[in-house]
């Protein structure tokens, strides 16, 4: 295992391990929170590829470098391109600006690791997607 993918697993881990404790806690705002984000991702009039780039684009303008990791991972899983990740990656820089340009590298390095896993590892990278079926960040 390499460490680029050991990253990504932590990340996963960390992710399903709290998302345990959160549902277990019983809240109905929060359990029904949960599912509104994970059925906004479903087809739709927009296809679900589609809605991930959305996704991206908006948790890039928002600097949230767990959320961009989790776009990055759901849209390789959904077979985005590395041109569309580029022009994602764009849009979201023209809306937010300079201020943009860290989280734009950690997102590279997020997107390379996950290149690294659909060749070297698919099954680990299905993984990355997600806990239970669920597909909250």
């Amino acid at each position: 295992m390499t460490d680029k993918t050991s990253s990504l697993k932590e990340f996963r881990e960390f992710r399903e391990k709290m998302n345990e404790k959160i549902h277990a806690s019983g809240n109905l705002g929060i359990r029904r929170f949960f599912t509104l984000d994970t059925r906004a991702y479903d087809e739709g009039a927009l296809s679900s590829k589609v809605k991930e780039l959305l996704g991206l684009i908006a948790s890039m303008v928002l600097r949230c470098d767990d959320c961009i990791s989790y776009h990055i991972i759901q849209s390789v899983i959904q077979e985005v391109t590395d041109d569309e990740f580029w022009e994602t990656f764009n849009i979201a820089l023209v809306v937010s600006g300079s201020i943009l340009i860290p989280h734009l590298r950690r997102a590279v390095v997020t997107l390379e690791e996950c290149r690294e896993l659909e060749i070297n590892n698919p099954e680990e990278l299905r993984m990355q997607g997600g806990d239970e079926g669920t597909h909250s960040h």
